[in-house]
């Protein structure tokens, strides 16, 4: 609960934006919990969503995870400062790394290239055969 009322307050969080086309993503919603009665508006009248959970932030190329650069619990911002309004910002505490959730994103990302990979090389075998 002390975390929650942290990042509410927005004592000792980072600003995290993270833009649609970004060299940084932040990817997972491990641990989601929807704030519910006084906290919930405490976090609206600071200007966030009533939500709270664990997110990894990457370090990435083409949306896909290259280096874990930090686990954090994430806060989500209503509005974004950024003047374009194109990005989703976050207020975030960082804590220690889940690898486990570090490990499970490159499973996903590794199961996509190959599954890309697969249907690439369908694609040009079945050209072969016509």
């Amino acid at each position: 609960m002390t975390v929650i009322r942290q990042l509410i307050a927005g004592l000792d969080t980072e600003d995290i934006v993270v833009y649609d086309v970004s060299d940084c993503q932040l990817y997972g919603w491990k641990h989601l919990h929807r704030l519910h009665g006084e906290i919930a508006q405490a976090a609206a009248a600071a200007g966030c969503l009533p939500e709270i959970y664990q997110s990894i932030y990457w370090l990435t190329l083409v949306y896909f995870p290259v280096k874990p650069l930090g686990t954090y619990v994430v806060l989500p911002r209503q509005t974004c400062d950024d003047p374009d309004g194109d990005a989703d910002q976050y207020r975030a505490v960082r804590i220690p790394m889940d690898w486990w959730q570090v490990a499970l994103h490159y499973m996903i990302a590794l199961s996509l290239v190959l599954g890309l990979v697969g249907i690439v090389l369908g694609w040009l075998s079945a050209r072969k055969m016509a």
